[in-house]
């Protein structure tokens, strides 16, 4: 990235556009370190993430975030499983991951779909000097399907459509 360094953790799928991209939102709010905090998922992981943050923002919290998807039916899913005391947690997210792949992972969350199609990227908010400024440089990209802030998204969640691709 031009100017600009960003930091994977976990290392994941960024793809060269989406990396200049980030690029020139990083460069527009004065940042040159940016932790990229999560890319692609598989089933698996997203039933991990989403379970983390419903144990840590509350059921409500994550019906509201993936209420225009099929989420919510993964999001109801734990919440069945957490009424019931028996339930472990690895049986819990095995159901979770059931249900993602049975709807289409990519119906749950852009994190599942192909990077070089669309990626999707949060990037830490800890690592933005000036979130609103980099938010808005996104969102005035032609190529930048979705940005999403706190408090609606843990991180700053973005899905930058990849060139040549016309399915977004």
């Amino acid at each position: 990235m031009k100017g600009s360094s960003y930091k994977l953790k976990p290392e994941g799928d960024v793809t060269d556009f989406s990396a200049e991209v980030l690029a020139d939102a990083a460069r527009a709010s004065g940042d040159f370190d940016i932790v990229v905090s999560s890319t692609f998922r598989d089933p698996k992981n997203q039933a991990r993430v989403m379970r983390n943050n419903i144990l840590l923002k509350g059921v409500a919290s994550q019906r509201r975030l993936y209420r225009n998807g099929r989420g919510v039916d993964v999001v109801n899913i734990f919440d069945v499983f957490n009424s019931d005391p028996n339930c472990s947690s690895q049986e819990c997210l095995d159901a979770m991951e059931l249900i993602i792949r049975q709807v289409g992972p990519g119906n749950v969350s852009k994190h599942a779909e192909d990077p070089n199609v669309l990626n999707t990227i949060d990037v830490a908010p800890s690592s933005l000097s000036d979130q609103g400024t980099f938010a808005n440089t996104l969102r005035k990209n032609k190529d930048v399907r979705k940005v999403v802030t706190p408090p609606d998204d843990p991180g700053v969640h973005v899905e930058v459509k990849q060139p040549g691709q016309k399915k977004y």
